[in-house]
């Protein structure tokens, strides 16, 4: 079955200093288009 939604890699991390340091790297690293990354608590982002 072929998943429809917009987001092909949703990742839940417990803690990140910065979701989108976390998401450029991933992004750099060759992750698909719609990759998302949530972080539980976040040490240096807002």
């Amino acid at each position: 079955m072929e998943d429809d939604t917009p987001f092909p890699s949703i990742e839940i991390f417990e803690v990140l200093t910065s979701t989108l340091d976390s998401i450029h790297q991933a992004a750099a690293e060759g992750a698909p288009e719609w990759t998302t990354h949530i972080a539980r608590e976040q040490t240096r982002g807002r």
